[in-house]
């Protein structure tokens, strides 16, 4: 099975899913070390909300976030292939 990285993007005003958007370039060695995930997630499967330096990790790989208008966060599934 393969893991795929995904931003959910959610509306601030409804909570409603709006968009997923697909990560190719994931690094999970590089992210570890932005989030420092706790001993029962160390290979981030949990949903991580992007903000601070998450964010900031993301615009450098040229991702760009609305904020004042959206909530995201960094979220992973499997695929069966």
């Amino acid at each position: 099975m393969k893991v795929i990285r995904q931003f959910n993007v959610f509306d601030r005003e409804t909570d409603k899913l709006v968009e997923e958007i697909l990560i190719t370039d994931f690094k999970l060695e590089e992210i570890k070390g932005v989030i420092r995930p706790s001993k029962h997630d160390p290979a981030l499967y949990d949903c991580y909300e992007v903000e601070g330096s998450l964010k900031e990790y993301f615009e450098g790989l040229g991702y760009s976030f609305d904020l004042e208008s959206k909530i995201y966060f960094l979220c992973c599934f499997q695929d069966k292939e």
